[in-house]
């Protein structure tokens, strides 16, 4: 049974929108970007059960950018292997996969940047804009 990280480290995601932490916890959350962009959350779930049924619905992923932070950490954007797939990754001061969010419909991230200290502003190629604070990411909310 592979668990988030072994499939981070393998450079795939699974094919499902929400935030998988390295400790084991997974929460559901689709970013929608039409017609209104708007996020919902629908609370945690197993990723172990949903991943031992689903074990072909993974994407490759391809990195884009990686920025080291003000905590000396890093975030890490990219895209999936369908094209309309998006990433953000916070990963620890090694390089550690701490979460990932990945996105099916909101297209690949393309910009990252700190707003404040432990808040990112990421922004997809179909101008979804998000704040995350890193340390609390299920809180994320749209950034107009």
């Amino acid at each position: 049974m592979k668990n988030i990280i072994q499939l981070w480290g393998d450079g795939l995601l699974p094919i499902k929108n929400a935030i998988y932490f390295s400790n084991g916890k997974s929460f559901l959350c689709e970013i929608i970007p039409y017609p209104t962009p708007c996020i919902e959350k629908n609370g945690e779930f197993d990723f172990s059960a949903f991943y031992e049924e689903n074990k072909d619905e993974v994407t490759c992923i391809d990195k884009f950018r990686e920025v080291k932070l003000a905590n000396n950490c890093y975030c890490c954007i990219g895209e999936g292997s369908y094209g309309s797939e998006g990433f953000i990754a916070y990963l620890d001061e090694n390089k550690k996969l701490v979460w990932v969010l990945y996105s099916e419909g909101c297209n690949p991230f393309i910009n990252v940047s700190e707003y404040m200290p432990d808040i990112i502003i990421v922004e997809s190629s179909s101008n979804v804009r998000l704040r995350i604070n890193i340390n609390y990411p299920v809180d994320l909310e749209l950034a107009l």
